[in-house]
């Protein structure tokens, strides 16, 4: 009896004991589960193109990889954009017998971009790798592109622009998926609605994590690619507009560019902004654009800043022209102004959303509420109400009709839609530029280091996309296909960098050509 109690004591204990060891063991498998899930190799902050090209290119180089995203999706921009993407020297050039080569496209960031303009070592190497990411693209993602084109901008010197069937955002789906592979495989975790607050550093000042939702991330790299600042008027505010709108994704906040100039990093090309005209500046309580005017030579209308002051033929002008109207006026204020007559004879409605619906329902609205649309029965009385200048008014307009009478505008040479301020009605609408996609952005070296103004690099962080700007790679120009492929090839080239530095070795992708930096001259 004695015996059956001792071993029946003994068994308890050593199921006691199992138990206690099992408890521990799972206590640390979750401590364990729980730093691999705060640290990484590379860390990529944003989930938009760019970074979903930097945390997949990553993990195919065999990094360990945390990919944040402040919103609830990835795809970022790219799933508005159009789908165009460039490059030199690729394989559906060679297949529709298009000669090219990284020279000619170099030449190109140079007659469309405008030599001055944009970072020289980072147009070269951009089109000196932007051509093995098409090919990337049809090959290993397996999306299918047009034959090579001149782009729907400026055109380019030989066929070189591309476009998906669908748009940008067959980018991103493709890209989504593969992602989700490497998110199954555990090379890349994935944390969707986080937003990063702020970088780390270690004790020699290297950035070596993120600090998102209170809780710190570890990494040896990590990659901004965070978008532009399209959304974020505080910043908007300080480079380049007083007053506007936007277009941009509710997203581009311009996060990356808080936290890189939080580690000291410059920027370049921040006030070249080339902006959209004629946003109305309503009373929403909101950034977003909701409604446009009609710039295009509207039923003989006239656009003057807060001065009174005409500033460019308001139906024969240049795209340049047009956008510098807004972009220089005073307080960035444009008033479109016209009379009834000119309303009545409109073959469709002053604002966007009227001309859709055929009727004058939300201009009639935004008239009652008297906040960006004024009427009145006399030119005085209409600069009083809309904060327009009385007296620069009222000479503009006695100028303009005695111009309309003879025949021809002698200020800027207009000859279409004249027709003269007469009646008892007069109308002002007040407009300000609206914004899309900004082009000012970090400083970076050709291995996408972001730098400080001394030249000298933030060690750990590398930064692609939106955020180094386009305007630092292509220039004041609009050249097709260059910001998604600024995407790819910057993504790519951050991955490598982060990566290189991580692992402690020199690593490429596979599709990688060989770069010098030997930049042509011509």
């Amino acid at each position: 009896m004695k015996h059956t109690v001792k071993k029946g004591l003994a068994m308890l204990i050593a199921l006691a004991m199992l138990i206690s060891c099992a408890a521990c063991a799972a206590q640390s498998g979750t401590q364990d589960d729980a730093a691999q899930k705060t640290s990484a190799d590379v860390i990529v902050v944003g989930a938009g193109l760019s970074g979903l090209v930097a945390a997949y290119q990553s993990a195919q180089l065999g990094a360990k990889v945390i990919l944040f995203e402040q919103s609830g999706a990835v795809g970022g921009s790219s799933r508005y954009a159009g789908g165009y993407v460039s490059g030199a020297n690729t394989k559906l050039q060679k297949d529709a017998g298009v000669k090219d080569s990284p020279e000619l496209a170099y030449q190109d960031m140079i007659n469309i971009g405008g030599a001055g303009n944009f970072k020289p070592e980072l147009a070269w190497m951009h089109v000196q790798r932007a051509g093995e990411l098409v090919d990337w693209i049809v090959d290993h993602l397996g999306i299918e592109l047009s034959e090579p084109g001149y782009g729907a901008y400026t055109p380019t010197n030989v066929p070189r622009v591309y476009q998906t069937k669908t748009g940008g955002i067959e980018f991103a789906n493709l890209l989504k998926e593969k992602v989700n592979e490497c998110v199954e495989k555990g090379s890349i975790t994935l944390l969707l609605n986080t937003k990063v607050e702020s970088l780390t550093n270690d004790v020699s000042g290297a950035v070596n994590g993120v600090v998102a939702n209170g809780v710190t991330y570890s990494a040896k790299s990590v990659i901004l690619a965070t978008g532009g600042y399209g959304y974020n008027r505080e910043w908007v505010e300080r480079y380049n507009f007083k007053h506007s709108r936007s277009s941009a994704p509710t997203t581009a906040i311009g996060s990356g560019y808080d936290l890189a100039e939080s580690q000291g990093a410059s920027f370049s090309n921040m006030e070249y902004l080339p902006a959209y005209p004629g946003a109305v500046d309503t009373n929403e309580d909101t950034y977003s654009v909701t409604v446009t005017a009609n710039t295009n030579g509207w039923s003989g209308a006239i656009w003057v800043d807060k001065n009174g002051s005409r500033m460019v033929d308001e139906v024969d002008f240049t795209v340049a022209a047009r956008q510098a109207a807004w972009e220089n006026a005073e307080d960035n204020y444009v008033f479109i102004l016209f009379t009834k007559e000119m309303r009545d004879s409109a073959e469709a409605p002053l604002f966007d959303v009227d001309a859709k619906s055929g009727s004058w329902e939300r201009f009639d609205k935004e008239l009652e509420e008297g906040y960006c649309v004024f009427s009145a029965s006399s030119i005085e009385e209409l600069a009083t109400k809309a904060g327009i200048s009385a007296e620069g008014l009222s000479a503009t307009i006695e100028k303009y009709n005695a111009d309309v009478k003879a025949g021809k505008d002698s200020a800027f040479g207009r000859t279409k839609n004249l027709m003269p301020f007469e009646g008892d009605t007069f109308y002002a609408v007040r407009t300000v530029p609206y914004i899309l996609l900004t082009k000012g952005g970090v400083d970076i070296s050709t291995a996408a280091e972001v730098l400080r103004a001394d030249g000298s690099k933030v060690e750990g962080l590398y930064a692609c996309g939106e955020l180094i700007g386009g305007a630092n790679i292509g220039g004041f120009g609009s050249i097709g296909g260059l910001a998604h492929s600024i995407c790819f090839t910057w993504g790519t080239i951050a991955a490598e960098s982060a990566v290189s530095r991580a692992l402690g070795k020199t690593v490429h992708v596979e599709t990688y050509r060989s770069v010098t930096d030997e930049i042509p001259a011509f």
